[in-house]
């Protein structure tokens, strides 16, 4: 075969291979640095994007540079072939590593948790038609950059359905509306089953006042740990003794006697979590990666490794 006839088949996507949809368009890291050069100036000129745009954070090498532009070139092709990702052997087509929240800031994906918060990671959402992903992308927004939080994601929900055309739209709209508050706001107070379980969530429930809201959040973390009340008597009194998550962590993690624990339901991962709760999930999917002393997450699995809520499980 040709390597025309390859990509011809790989195209059709056989069914004895799984593919990801969220692949992406990366430099290859044997690659020298002439070679990264020369491809780095091929797709400057071959695409629309102005190469001077390059955020600040992807500046620091030319691998760097050359990936994020790589990866925009593809998405603005919409990765359909192959020989978009090969250039004189310096390119590979495959799966982005390890679902990291804040490890592919030079790499544009389809991925709406790993993409850079940049026009061209916007665009490269927003023309998927998925407004799950745009949600997605634009919490990550009101979090990491304008470091505020969503009061209602029914409003997130319909602000999705149809965005604006550019993040600087998207950024300038957020800036505005009613449903983005700062973090730490009174107007801000989340619901307690939706309130993502870390400490800020945790913090923002308890500043409610409300014994009710607290104990729903605290079941919440108690499901988590696959446990099961037996004496709300008890586990009630634990709730109002406790003043972190942190807290509230080193109780379950003894297995106290006023909860049955399951084990095998332990860590599990709700597909249907809200966004606050996804966000938080990738995070710690992310610090798992970075900290584990054998596994490398870049051996996941390809059946579990198709999206966020697997790779977690997983």
């Amino acid at each position: 075969k040709s390597f025309e006839d390859i990509i011809t088949e790989m195209e059709e996507q056989p069914r004895w291979a799984v593919w990801d949809s969220e692949a992406a368009c990366m430099l290859d890291s044997t690659s020298d640095a002439a070679m990264v050069g020369l491809t780095l100036e091929y797709a400057c000129h071959h695409a629309w994007f102005n190469c001077s745009h390059i955020p600040e954070m992807c500046l620091g090498s030319d691998w760097d540079k050359a990936t994020y532009v790589l990866s925009v070139y593809a998405n603005e092709r919409s990765v359909n072939r192959l020989p978009t990702c090969f250039y004189k052997g310096a390119l590979i087509f495959g799966q982005a590593p390890a679902h990291a929240v804040h490890g592919l800031p030079c790499i544009v994906t389809t991925d709406p948790w790993t993409t850079p918060l940049t026009d061209e990671g916007y665009q490269a959402i927003i023309k998927l038609n998925d407004t799950q992903k745009v949600e997605a992308f634009v919490y990550r927004v009101v979090v990491e950059q304008l470091n505020s939080t969503i009061s209602d994601e029914s409003q997130l929900a319909s602000f999705a359905s149809n965005p604006p055309n550019s993040m600087y739209d998207l950024t300038l709209l957020l800036s505005e509306a009613s449903w983005v508050c700062e973090s730490d706001s009174p107007a801000c107070f989340p619901n307690p089953s939706e309130a993502p379980l870390s400490d800020q969530g945790f913090q923002q429930i308890l500043a409610q006042g409300n014994e009710t809201g607290m104990v729903v959040f605290a079941l919440r973390a108690v499901s988590h740990f696959g446990g099961q009340i037996l004496d709300p008597d008890s586990f009630n009194n634990v709730v109002q003794s406790v003043t972190s998550l942190e807290a509230l962590v080193t109780v379950l993690e003894q297995r106290p006697v006023w909860a049955l624990w399951k084990p095998e339901d332990a860590c599990a991962i709700q597909e249907d979590s809200g966004l606050a709760e996804s966000f938080a999930v990738a995070l710690t999917v992310e610090y798992a990666c970075l900290h584990m002393n054998v596994f490398n997450c870049s051996n996941i699995p390809p059946a579990c490794s198709q999206n966020l809520w697997d790779a977690a499980d997983y």
